[in-house]
């Protein structure tokens, strides 16, 4: 049985295996959707990830593969 992941989760565990992040190559890589442009976002401003360059991004630490993306929300717009 093959389990499905989602953007949200297909974004988290390519963010975890690389620490330079580009975009061009994230949008080769996963399924390309404007979804992406806003979790990545969601990622940076939360603190998991830091804008280097025009489309390159690094991480700063590790993603928990257990974060869901209202939670992400919640930390990035300081709503917890």
């Amino acid at each position: 049985m093959d389990i499905v992941l989602t953007q949200w989760q297909q974004l988290i565990r390519y963010c975890n295996k690389h620490k330079a992040i580009k975009r061009s190559e994230l949008l080769r890589t996963l399924p390309c959707t404007s979804s992406i442009d806003c979790y990545r976002n969601y990622l940076t401003q939360a603190g998991y990830l830091r804008i280097v360059s025009r489309g390159v991004y690094a991480q700063l630490k590790h993603i928990p593969t257990t974060l869901t993306l209202r939670k992400c929300r919640q930390i990035a717009y300081k709503k917890i």
